[in-house]
């Protein structure tokens, strides 16, 4: 099957008057290299809006899934950018990937057709053109930054939604700004002022819900995203936001965020205090004065002196709610005694949440006993070889062997920026062609060298070693004194349901025949 991959940018699909990067004009330049040359297109792979940076893009990966199943024997592309802009990826997929899989790839402007003789000259140029469109993406990334921080110190307000108690606008002038929501900016007067009178946040969050107000996330119609916690209803969490948030004194953030290098993906959270902001960029709903007191009350609200929220115990983290799968929460409180107990609970049922109905506790010395007794009467019937064979996947993973596979890695790595520096120095003409070629392959070499080794190493498994290991913590386990110690190497993970319900869950499964 004959393939073209067509992709187009964040920074293209905003050029809407240039067609010169379009997909039809990428579509038709294809067609027409393909008609001259007799190639039939059997399919076309588009990605739209996707960086050459990223090669997590739906139609590149399903492409890559086709030819793992053998079931493409050719790809077109307009040129080497749009495979991919990061140099060193691409050059993979072009100089190693694609013939593994002898997979004939064609780049149009580039006259790079990996069937023709002179392959050594066009790898060369894949990897010089891989360099002008890694600078390419850097100059793009800054250009894009300083434009981003030029509309910001305009008084440009650049987030996708509103603070609650705004609307996101476009005055007159141009300029993206917020106007307040008169329907709601009662309710942020109201939190401001019920925080400095004294009132604790989830009292707050409770007169809201009482009055039957939306939570802002019902109000702004806000679309849920996987991995992310929203609440239909008003939480404490939700009027911390708001009082920490100072836009509503009427600056704006410059950055919330940052990242390094553009090839970084997750960007690095800036704390408040130490972001920077512009005065005066759009009305205020709360003063100064009025925000730091509120400020000053959330900070230095103290909780009553009989409650603490230091538990340390071997079950932390363990816990579950049954029923939204949330990790239960720990609250401690001191006795007159001076005996501090504690005890767990799912904030979310805690809350009201409407999607959690588990509103019980559980005191932690109860669990814990609990379990003990549990893994006891699990140990009681276990047969020694049963632990064993239980045990391969877990011991497999914590011997030694796997320091030698990730220093391997680390090799490999270095092996990779060695034909990185390979590039940059034929750029520089510092070597010859030949040079490059022969050190190119010596390294390539030297990489699937590593990689059969990690290979080798990875199927290999010392069974006596691993047994003695095993009857080691066996030995451990089944020590009554010691065996809430190891209750992270066998427990995964503990439910408790609203109807008081516990279930323990084991890393082995059922130990028991």
């Amino acid at each position: 099957m004959n393939c073209a991959y067509i992709r187009l940018s964040e920074e293209d699909v905003e050029k809407s008057k240039d067609f010169s990067d379009s997909i039809l004009n990428q579509i038709e330049l294809i067609e027409e290299y393909a008609t001259k040359n007799n190639i039939h297109i059997d399919k076309k792979y588009i990605d739209e809006g996707y960086s050459g940076i990223n090669f997590a893009r739906p139609a590149f990966e399903k492409m890559l899934k086709e030819i793992e199943q053998d079931n493409i024997g050719t790809i077109i592309t307009k040129d080497f950018s749009r495979l991919g802009r990061e140099y060193i990826e691409t050059s993979f997929y072009i100089t190693r990937f694609f013939p593994e899989h002898n997979i004939r790839y064609i780049a149009i402007n580039e006259d790079y057709d990996s069937v023709k003789k002179d392959n050594d000259t066009k790898e060369m140029m894949v990897g010089i053109k891989g360099i002008l469109n890694d600078y390419y993406i850097k100059d793009t990334s800054k250009k894009i930054k300083a434009v981003k921080e030029q509309k910001v110190e305009q008084g440009n307000y650049m987030g996708f939604i509103a603070p609650y108690g705004y609307i996101r606008i476009k005055n007159p002038e141009g300029r993206i700004t917020l106007e307040i929501d008169e329907n709601v900016v009662k309710i942020v007067e109201f939190i401001f002022e019920s925080i400095i009178e004294g009132k604790r946040r989830k009292d707050v969050a409770n007169i809201l819900n009482s009055k039957n107000i939306p939570s802002p996330m019902q109000y702004m119609n806000m679309t849920k995203a996987a991995g992310k916690n929203y609440y239909d209803r008003w939480t404490s969490g939700i009027i911390y936001r708001i009082i920490r948030n100072r836009t509503y004194t009427g600056v704006t953030y410059k950055r919330k965020s940052s990242k390094k290098d553009y090839r970084q993906k997750k960007r690095n959270y800036i704390k408040p205090i130490d972001r920077e902001i512009i005065q005066n960029t759009h009305v205020a709903i709360i003063d100064e004065k009025t925000f730091e007191k509120a400020n000053y009350m959330i900070k230095t609200f103290k909780p009553k002196k009989n409650r603490v929220e230091d538990y340390k115990g071997v079950l932390n983290g363990l816990v579950r709610c049954g029923e939204c799968g949330k990790t239960l929460n720990v609250s401690g409180r001191k006795k007159e005694s001076g005996k501090i107990v504690y005890s767990f609970y799912c904030t979310d049922g805690k809350n009201g949440n409407k999607n959690c109905n588990n509103t019980k506790i559980i005191f932690t010395n109860k669990l814990e006993n609990i379990v003990y007794e549990f893994l006891i009467s699990e140990m009681k019937n276990l047969m020694e070889e049963k632990i064993i064979e239980k045990s391969n996947e877990y011991i497999t993973k914590k011997r030694k062997i796997k320091n030698e596979i990730e220093m391997l890695k680390k090799e490999i790595e270095i092996k990779k920026l060695n034909i990185k520096d390979l590039y940059l120095q034929k750029v520089k003409n510092q070597i010859t062609a030949e040079f490059f070629v022969q050190k190119r392959h010596d390294e390539i070499e030297q990489i699937k060298e590593k990689e059969n080794k990690i290979a080798q190493i990875s199927e290999i498994i010392e069974t006596k070693q691993q047994k003695q290991e095993v009857r080691e913590q066996y030995d451990k386990f089944k020590n009554k004194n010691n065996l809430m110690k190891y209750i992270n190497e066998l427990v995964k993970q503990i439910n408790f349901y609203s109807d008081r319900k516990i279930e323990i869950i084991l890393k082995y499964g059922k130990l028991r025949e």
